[in-house]
């Protein structure tokens, strides 16, 4: 005999038969303890993706449960649709339904406009589909498993995907003038802080002369709460003198967080901005704008101090602007936070990819 005990307060209102409890219950109050212990740790695992990833966590959601309606077709014996997460699929049941994936076809059976699916993004999903199911159902496959699957999707269904990326627009000359048009003219939207209009323009600007993606210059979507961004140290202010004898603002940007080369420090593009005539559609008078409200340079203070600085003799080296040693890790484009019922920037959290994509 094994004896239990409640709290003590309910020790009088209860008899002491009911303490005694047998082994196979003891068995079975165990089994169902270390079920609801693997359910706390499932929520919890999920709970911080939602919160640091949201993004990642809503495409692994969506990812389970495209398997799991694939999963109700199937024959597959244990598969309960009113509790989903505690089946774990064989091999067979993931190589189906990566078929499924690459299938590509729309409810009325016909090949979507855009045609074939991409290999790359099948490839990719094979990998998250393991995590999904690790971090949605707490299943652990073995390493063969998932090269299994993908050495069935790049021989078996490569032939029958598109090797080419889906094709992208891109924002032209003329685009980014109308959106900046717009930003600055017709745009009614109240915002929270007025240098978040600011911050839009600039960043449009960067993106548009430098050809980076919004993830590159703020938190990817994939890397939330990482502080993975464009900083200040990896801005370079320079004034030259140009062949025509004018002042000539300019910077190098250290694009550190290019895809396919994040964090990769010695393969880090060098972007290269310089002023244009059209103060407007300037990216330098944007950035020396969000510069002097951070009071970032280390010698100066205002633009006016911009003209005491005199032209380097054609030819010779740049003249370049020192910061701030405390502003040098401080984000470009800053977060608000709330204070006292007021929105102000965050001097470390910088703005995620959401945003610009708005």
């Amino acid at each position: 005999m094994t004896v239990a005990r409640d709290d003590e307060d309910d020790v009088d209102a209860t008899s002491d038969e009911d303490f005694y409890i047998d082994d196979e219950t003891i068995d079975d109050l165990r089994g169902k303890a270390h079920a609801d212990t693997k359910e706390a740790l499932r929520k919890q695992v999920q709970d911080e993706l939602a919160r640091t990833r949201p993004k990642a966590y809503t495409s692994l959601k969506r990812l389970i449960g495209r398997l799991h309606s694939f999963l109700r077709r199937l024959p597959a014996p244990g598969f309960d649709p009113k509790d989903p997460f505690v089946y774990k699929p064989d091999l067979q049941q993931l190589m189906r339904f990566m078929k499924s994936l690459s299938d590509k076809r729309n409810t009325r059976g016909k090949l979507e406009k855009d045609g074939p699916a991409v290999l790359s993004t099948i490839e990719e999903k094979g990998k998250r589909l393991i995590y999904a199911l690790y971090v949605f159902g707490e299943h652990s496959y073995e390493k063969a498993v998932s090269s299994s699957i993908q050495r069935y999707v790049r021989k078996d269904l490569a032939p029958y995907l598109s090797k080419l990326h889906r094709s992208k627009s891109v924002a032209d000359h003329m685009a980014t003038r109308d959106i900046l048009q717009y930003l600055w003219v017709h745009d009614e939207h109240p915002f929270k802080h007025p240098r978040t209009r600011l911050n839009i323009a600039c960043a449009t600007l960067l993106v548009h002369y430098n050809g980076t993606r919004p993830g590159e210059l703020v938190e990817s979507t994939l890397h939330q709460l990482s502080g993975e961004g464009l900083t200040w140290e990896h801005i370079q202010f320079w004034l030259i003198c140009d062949s025509n004898g004018r002042r000539l603002w300019g910077t190098n940007i250290y694009e550190l967080w290019r895809k396919g080369r994040r964090n990769m420090h010695p393969l880090a593009v060098i972007g290269h901005v310089r002023e244009v005539s059209d103060r407007t559609k300037c990216p330098m008078s944007l950035l020396f704008a969000l510069g002097f409200a951070r009071n970032i340079f280390a010698t100066l203070t205002c633009p006016e101090d911009l003209e005491k600085i005199p032209t380097p003799a054609p030819g010779c080296a740049p003249h370049t602007l020192p910061l701030r040693p405390e502003m040098e890790n401080a984000p470009v484009f800053q977060a608000l936070e709330r204070h006292g019922g007021h929105k102000n920037f965050s001097n470390n959290r910088m703005w995620d990819a959401g945003v610009l994509a708005t």
